[in-house]
């Protein structure tokens, strides 16, 4: 599917057929090249327009990740509703076919369809490794779907699959195609930081912390600056959430604060944010209710300053002011009962359910209340599944 090339062939065919046309040659169709032209350059135009579309979605995610301010979902909208998503056969080409549905299930993605996003990104992965000089042309788009249906399965709680999509993305590592430092590095990424997410969603927080994280920090050291700055972020992040679900409060803080520190406007808002809220949860932990005064004041500030300021980050300062104002354990247990129910509530809209995608609000509310670890609680929720 090289049209570039093709029409570069095409134009020397053109000039031969002119040649000998001038030579009194006229046993050459010109029409049917010009069919072929035609066709390349239609081919070419549909991948461009999917192409634009690919990039709108991913500026979308990239930016704010789940989707919940009014101009994301717009542009969500807009992306959903064009007429190359909306309508039937439209992809002109395979390589077209892989950026449709890998739109498609990223829409799916911002818009909290699971079922959706795993079908489309299925789809995507059969498309590649059934047309091999596609995956090697575009194999970071491949890692990507690769990597979206990994973590589809990790929603879904098919944990063999999730591990297994794990290990075929890092065998890939070296490979021809899969060889250079940049896709090495996706490839580092984009496994470790589903690992760390995996670990913390089945409770294993010992196999992370010594296993996972001594891995992650040597392959930062490792590639030093040549890793992409927003997924260093991620890797602090999720790290600071595995200390937390162990209850190791000071190296959770000291893992978050890496993410804290970070002044860059351009990365992904949705983390630096989501960052200040469990910043707050960590130090109420941790028992510095006189800096929590400070730290809920700015946080307030920097949300309303960056985004709308949702019912659920507004519940989460709501509470923890009244927490902090509370004498005792014995106080706050009525406060966090409520807390809890309140919180039930908000997470019924989807847009504001986006919360749990970035810190477990809700399991850590029940450890408070049943005096249970979250690490024990995790592996009750799995007996649930």
């Amino acid at each position: 599917e090289k049209f570039y090339f093709l029409l570069d062939l095409i134009d020397w065919q053109k000039r031969l057929i002119e040649e000998d046309v001038h030579r009194g040659k006229f046993d050459h169709d010109m029409n049917l090249l010009l069919d072929e032209e035609t066709d390349c350059l239609e081919k070419l135009r549909n991948q461009a327009e999917y192409q634009k579309l690919y990039s709108q979605i991913n500026y979308v995610f990239r930016r704010g990740g789940y989707n919940r301010n009014e101009e994301e979902q717009k542009i969500v909208h807009n992306i959903v509703n064009h007429p190359l998503i909306k309508g039937k056969n439209t992809a002109l080409s395979t390589k077209a076919a892989t950026a449709c549905y890998y739109i498609k299930g990223m829409c799916a993605v911002t818009e909290k369809n699971k079922e959706e996003a795993k079908e489309n990104f299925e789809r995507v992965v059969k498309i590649m490794e059934d047309n091999p000089p596609i995956m090697q042309e575009l194999p970071k788009r491949y890692l990507r779907a690769l990597n979206n249906l990994m973590f589809a399965y990790l929603d879904f709680g098919d944990f063999d699959k999730f591990f297994s999509i794990n290990e075929k993305i890092r065998n890939l590592s070296g490979k021809p195609y899969f060889d250079s430092i940049d896709v090495e590095m996706k490839i580092f990424t984009l496994t470790r930081n589903a690992l760390l997410l995996g670990y913390e969603t089945l409770g294993e927080y010992d196999k992370a912390i010594n296993e996972l994280v001594p891995d992650i920090l040597q392959g930062i050291e490792h590639y030093q600056d040549k890793i992409n700055k927003e997924e260093e972020i991620l890797f602090y992040y999720n790290i600071a959430a595995l200390y937390f679900g162990k209850g190791m409060y000071k190296e959770a803080l000291r893992y978050l604060n890496m993410v804290l520190n970070v002044k860059e406007e351009k990365l992904r808002q949705d983390v630096l944010i989501f960052a200040h809220f469990f910043n707050l949860i960590i130090h109420f932990e941790l028992g510095n209710y006189d800096l929590l005064e400070y730290i809920i004041k700015s946080t307030k500030r920097l949300a309303k300053k960056k985004q709308k300021f949702y019912k659920m980050e507004s519940t989460i300062i709501k509470y923890m002011k009244k927490l902090i104002k509370a004498g005792n354990k014995f106080e706050q247990m009525p406060i966090f009962e409520e807390f809890k129910a309140e919180i039930d509530e908000v997470l019924k809209d989807p847009f504001e359910s986006v919360v749990t995608e970035y810190f477990d609000i809700n399991t850590w509310l029940e450890s408070k209340l049943s005096g249970k670890t979250i690490e024990e609680l995790k592996r009750e929720q799995l007996t649930l599944r």
